[in-house]
């Protein structure tokens, strides 16, 4: 059959295989979006707080900045469904931070992530060599950083450097131990270098110092984890009504935190979540539905040229549904040949185009900020082995074959209604 009708099969399986395609493009781009991937893997349940804005109580002006690590440790002390909660440094002079060796022989300029001791907690990092800080060495103000693979390689020619010596901005710091790279693609844990939070600068937010004392704000995100992906909610709303404890309690001034967002929503908004979600359905529709149809056309049409052949069939004992599973076979087969086609064509595509397909559908704003901070930082993209997984490419396999079936089904079933004499006759 696929000797005898070759543009036919030309156009099935390229259509299947272009189907495939796109799908598992778009849905690898959406899994490192959106899945717990290396080393963001408690995405499901972890709750992020950006910025926290106050005004004093007689007054109508808010002023918002990033939160105080103080709040995050209001919020440990108060909360019964809280996990686990850290903060890590913002501000642009993290992506300044000077780097040498001790013999002053390598001197980079990479970016760094001032942390505390509960994000190693959160974020489940490989460590290649050493440990991370603990609490105690974080209050403790240790000159101790953990730093990248990379970046381990790219001073030392190694990376089991534990317990060597560099020097951060003029000041000698302690190599505690080496992580997996982190792609630029997951920016909440990316660093070349990752040190205690109590040793981060102090910012100029624009307060007074009565304001500092007594508000909330400061220069860092807070990220919390609930004890379970279902809890998340619960500890949200915890959050809420700690917040308006404070408020009570606080004569002068009333806090609002401008949100608190699961990874999604503070990737893409609340409410460009819901549209972009649209439409992402509406495009992968479409990559079905349009081949779908044209496929069905194209299969109308073959049905109507292979009436005698039909015929011929029954005039030997051959059932309708001999013949439906006969076809329905063809179909198959030409839908895994096409998918095996296009889960290849997508692997190559990913491959020769890993520098911008992660941002298919992405803003602006998130493409210009990954391309300035992977152009600091060097890292390496994800390999081209986790974005693709074997329930994903089933999964849009038996979509496609389900849809070519129907496909199939329809003609095939109007052309079954036909008797033998009908059949023999159709081509004089």
């Amino acid at each position: 059959m696929m000797k005898q009708q070759k543009l036919f099969t030309g156009i099935y399986i390229a259509g299947t295989a272009l189907s495939v395609t796109m799908i598992m493009i778009t849905f690898a781009v959406l899994y490192i979006k959106f899945a717990p991937i290396y080393p963001e893997e408690n995405r499901e349940r972890t709750l992020i707080i950006k910025n926290i804005s106050f005004k004093e109580k007689d007054g109508d002006q808010w002023t918002q900045r990033n939160c105080s690590p103080k709040l995050a440790t209001i919020i440990k002390e108060n909360s019964k469904h809280l996990d686990e909660i850290c903060c890590t440094g913002g501000g642009y002079y993290a992506f300044t931070t000077l780097v040498t060796t001790s013999d002053n022989k390598k001197r980079l300029k990479l970016p760094a992530k001032y942390v505390n001791a509960s994000f190693w907690r959160i974020y489940n990092f490989n460590f290649i060599d050493g440990r991370s800080f603990n609490d105690d060495e974080e209050k403790s103000l240790s000159p101790m950083v953990v730093i990248s693979r990379s970046l381990a390689t790219e001073l030392f020619s190694n990376n089991k450097v534990a317990g060597q010596q560099v020097i951060v901005n003029g000041k000698n710091f302690t190599v505690s131990g080496v992580v997996e790279d982190v792609t630029s693609i997951t920016p909440e844990t990316s660093a070349a270098m990752y040190m205690p939070m109590s040793l981060k600068p102090e910012e100029n937010l624009y307060l007074d110092e009565e304001q500092a004392t007594n508000t909330l704000l400061g220069n860092c995100k807070i990220y919390a984890t609930a004890k379970s992906a279902d809890k998340r909610k619960t500890l949200k709303k915890e959050i809420e009504n700690i917040i308006e404890r404070i408020n009570d309690s606080n004569e002068k001034y009333t806090h609002r935190i401008e949100s608190i967002d699961t990874h999604i929503e503070h990737i893409y908004g609340k409410d460009a979540l819901r549209k972009f979600l649209t439409e992402i359905a509406i495009m992968v529709a479409a990559f079905l539905l349009i081949p779908a149809l044209n496929l069905g056309n194209m299969i109308f049409s073959r049905m109507e040229n292979r009436m005698v052949e039909f015929g011929v069939s029954k005039a030997y004992g051959a059932t309708n549904k001999r013949i439906a599973g006969q076809i329905l076979c063809e179909n198959m087969i030409l839908t895994l040949i096409g998918g095996t086609l296009g889960l290849l064509l997508s692997i190559v595509i990913v491959n020769c185009t890993e520098e911008w397909i992660v941002h298919l559908y992405d803003t602006s704003e998130l493409i210009s900020n990954d391309m300035y901070y992977r152009k600091m930082m060097g890292t390496p993209q994800l390999p081209v082995k986790s974005l693709f997984n074997v329930p994903l490419f089933i999964s849009t396999l038996l979509l496609c074959m389900v849809i070519n079936i129907v496909s199939a089904f329809i003609p095939l079933a109007a052309a079954l209604r036909h008797s033998i004499v009908y059949s023999l006759n159709k081509r004089k």
